[in-house]
């Protein structure tokens, strides 16, 4: 997903009572083709680490951002991916939202990724993530805004880039 060229902010958004969604190994990198090494990263976190601490699930929404490991997110949630991204074992995190008690059908669980990102037109920068939904017989609604940390305060849609949802 390519970036505006503005400070912002990142906000992961499901709509839960759809289908449930894990996110792993997200990273904004340069993305105007090819750079010499070392890769041009400015921002990178796989839930394995303190980066972790990075992301907060918004309170006014029912639906709470949870950060476990593969096993103990299976165990409150039997859909849930048994292995993540990163490791491709039961051992590695991820960001879920458990919602085997569904409370109200159609509201949204919101995660906030605290760290500002200063884009400028000089450069183009990509938003990359991994995401599992599951289960996978219905349609999933993960949708990915930016948050512009000017005075305008604009809302961005970044994905899906056709806005009506993205099926797996």
């Amino acid at each position: 997903v390519n970036l505006p060229n503005e400070k912002i902010k990142i906000y992961v958004v499901t709509y839960v009572t759809q289908k449930y969604l894990a996110f792993d190994d997200i990273y904004v990198d340069y993305c105007d083709g090819q750079l010499p090494p070392p890769p041009k990263v400015i921002y990178t976190c796989d839930f394995e680490s303190s980066c972790s601490n990075d992301f907060v699930t918004l309170p006014a929404y029912q639906y709470k951002w949870l950060i476990s490991s593969a096993s103990e997110a299976h165990q409150m949630e039997s859909s849930a991916p048994t292995i993540d991204y990163t490791f491709g074992n039961s051992s590695g995190h991820y960001a879920f939202v458990p919602v085997s008690n569904i409370v109200d059908k159609g509201k949204v669980g919101y995660m906030h990724l605290e760290k500002q990102f200063q884009v400028t037109s000089e450069e183009s920068y990509c938003l990359n993530f991994q995401y599992y939904a599951y289960p996978r017989s219905s349609n999933s609604f993960l949708r990915i805004y930016s948050w512009a940390s000017d005075e305008s305060k604009a809302i961005g849609f970044l994905w899906p880039e056709d806005k009506s949802g993205h099926h797996m």
